[in-house]
């Protein structure tokens, strides 16, 4: 089921754990973005290794169609970016 969700945005402060990096940033991010695009851009730009890459936020995976206006709060969200089953 579609629903119109306005467009805002959010402040991302996320943390990435691989074996050779492991990096920490603060970014605003829309808050209507699927989390799988927002995983599939930040694994492209930050160059990490090849792996299926996907978003934790409060030790709970997100689903990939989740978006950041489906988290709780309006202020900061932390997320890590992590390989899944890792």
């Amino acid at each position: 089921q579609l629903e119109w969700i306005p467009s805002d945005t959010r402040v991302v402060e996320v943390s990435v754990r691989s074996g050779t990096k492991d990096v920490r940033f603060s970014n605003p991010m829309s808050t209507t973005v699927p989390v799988r695009s927002l995983v599939r851009f930040l694994a492209e730009w930050l160059s990490l290794p090849e792996g299926d890459w996907g978003m934790v936020s409060a030790g709970r995976p997100l689903d990939d169609s989740t978006i950041l206006d489906d988290l709780p709060g309006t202020g900061p969200v932390a997320v890590e970016l992590r390989v899944r089953d890792s």
